[in-house]
């Protein structure tokens, strides 16, 4: 196996040669050259992404096909607050985020709260113009519109009024307990709009207003990187912020390079023209162990997302995937430790019993509720049987009239890893005797929300595996026609008494009684397999040894762009 590693590295290295040589390829910036002083006094990197973003929103960008997209925003936008690499909310544009140990936070005796932002007085648009609360007030019109779902966040159905005393404040009143009332106006609920850029496009069409070049090439953002170039279907520049609020990036330049193959992306890190990753999903954890016997860089991997079975609950073909006991079948003809041992050895990716990455303060307090099932292919065929099933002389299960048991499994072509997943699945499954198929999602059908909705039977995806998560369970999230098929409710799974659980989950702010709610809502997810959790993920970050103050986040295992502004160069 080592040898083979060797020689896939030999032949990306030639790969990389070629790339330098090239004249196709853009060629690699000259290294900064220092003053008199020996001080470098331009200072530039090239990241790679594998794939082009269609906006710098995470809210209209939601498709998973193109990682990295999240890290970009932050790179050239800011919220009123910004979380670190450990999960920890931190101010921004505002000058404190609200808590109950500020007062800006504060629970009434109505059962109704209140939370208050302060914007710094300096925070400034790219443009110039000074950020206010009056573009948190259109940002509100906006995010709260029904007529544009891009920015629908169920959060907003808990807020009664919101007030900008003057161009600095805010007050927002919440109809009830909120517990993640400190992320309004973030990447997590609602990035700020610039008024005076959008407002006109937004009272023009509303149909059109994600459409516009604003979200694109002519960006204005808070953000400490500023657009100066998006050269569509090649690479984008960026340049560092001057009047950024919490002070100049260390970097002048920022380049990042699209590169879809992942030959091309191997070869342009092997030949350094590349220094980073941008997106842990660029490249599996296996591809980045092999890249590592020909690269003097350095590879993190953290546990973050999650692997998961999407199965559809909405007119399902086969109908038996709406039973519970099929389910339960499915996941436990699949021998989900050894995918995990097999396809990202020796990397912290223990089995998911459910959602919740196990580095979560949540996890420990709702493991004795989950309904746990272990690999038991006997158990699985008896499930099958029990259904009604019966095996053919051929080995094939068939239903009461003879017709064999066949089913779909897509995935999106965006890893490697996921169609290993995927393939391993299916020949699971067939080893039951079913006729499973594995269905890759071409690139361009990856954007086709409506087709990515009505999966006829299972969808693979590699998801966050958060306590926010617990809003893909929400109805109201499911990915339905009147929606444009927008949302996080992939499976389409609909119950109104898991929603109201979920509501009292996060408008309940004691701990102890919000995790007693939690463990309910583990216990019905797990025992009705909502979904099927397969593995925790362990997404590589290749960092050049000539970058500092870079790191992969222990909180979300992608690379730490909160913290862009004080990268740096040895």
């Amino acid at each position: 196996m080592r040898r083979v590693v060797r020689l896939m590295a030999a032949s990306w290295m030639s790969l990389a040669l070629l790339a330098a040589c090239s004249g196709t390829e853009r060629s690699s910036p000259s290294p900064p050259r220092p003053d008199s002083a020996g001080v470098i006094s331009f200072k530039r990197i090239t990241i790679a992404i594998r794939g082009e973003p269609k906006t710098f929103s995470k809210k209209i960008d939601s498709s998973p096909s193109v990682p990295g997209g999240p890290e970009m925003e932050q790179l050239v936008h800011a919220g009123l607050a910004i979380q670190d690499g450990a999960g920890t909310l931190r101010p921004q544009l505002a000058e404190a985020v609200p808590s109950l140990e500020n007062g800006l936070w504060t629970l009434l005796p109505d059962g109704r709260m209140e939370t208050s932002w302060r914007i710094r007085p300096d925070a400034r648009w790219q443009d110039g113009v000074a950020f206010t609360s009056a573009d948190l007030m259109f940002t509100y019109t906006v995010a709260s519109d029904k007529d544009i779902p891009e920015f629908r966040d169920v959060a907003f159905d808990s807020i009664e009024a919101i007030e900008a005393p003057d161009s600095l404040t805010l007050t927002v009143r919440w109809k009830n307990p909120f517990i993640a009332a400190d992320t309004l106006f973030t990447q997590e609920m609602a990035m700020p709009m610039a008024k005076h850029v959008m407002e006109l496009a937004y009272l023009q069409d509303k149909s059109t207003f994600t459409q516009q070049a604003a979200w694109n090439e002519e960006f204005v953002g808070a953000g400490p990187f500023r657009v100066r170039e998006w050269i569509r279907g090649s690479s984008m520049v960026l340049d560092a912020n001057p009047d950024y609020v919490l002070g100049r990036p260390k970097l002048d330049q920022i380049e990042v390079r699209f590169l879809q193959d992942i030959n091309a992306f191997f070869a342009n890190m092997l030949a350094h023209a590349v220094e980073l990753n941008l997106g842990g999903r660029n490249i599996s954890f296996e591809q980045a162990l092999q890249l590592r016997e020909g690269w003097d860089g350095r590879m993190e991997a953290k546990r973050s997302s999650r692997f998961v079975v999407y199965p559809q609950f909405l007119n399902p073909d086969p109908a038996v995937v709406a039973d519970t006991r099929f389910r339960q079948a499915m996941l436990q003809a699949i021998d989900r430790q050894q995918l995990s041992d097999v396809l990202m050895p020796g990397a912290d990716s223990p089995v998911a019993h459910v959602f919740l990455n196990p580095s979560e303060p949540e996890s420990r307090e709702i493991q004795a509720s989950l309904v746990k099932y272990s690999f038991d292919p006997t158990r699985s065929a008896q499930l099958i049987r029990d259904l009604g099933y019966v095996q053919g002389s051929d080995g094939s299960i068939r239903d009461a009239s003879g017709q064999r048991l066949s089913m779909e499994v897509r995935s999106g072509s965006d890893a490697d890893l996921n169609t290993k997943i995927v393939l391993s699945i299916v020949d699971s499954w067939q080893r039951l005797g079913i006729g499973a198929e594995m269905v890759v999602v071409p690139p361009q059908r990856q954007r086709d929300l409506q087709y990515r909705a009505n999966f006829p039977a299972f969808d693979m995806q590699r998801q966050p595996a958060s306590i926010a998560t617990l809003n893909g369970l929400y109805s109201s999230e499911a990915r339905m026609q009147e929606a444009n098929f927008l949302g996080r409710n992939y499976a389409r799974y609909m119950n109104p008494m898991l929603d109201a659980q979920i509501d009292r989950y996060f408008n309940t702010v004691p701990w102890n009684d919000r995790m007693e709610i939690g463990r309910q809502i583990m216990r019905h997810v797990t025992e009705q397999v909502v979904w099927l959790d397969l593995f925790y993920d362990a997404q590589p970050i290749l960092i050049s040894r000539r970058l500092k103050n870079v790191t992969a986040s222990s909180a979300e295992g992608a690379l730490e762009t909160w913290n862009g502004p004080d990268w740096d160069i040895n």
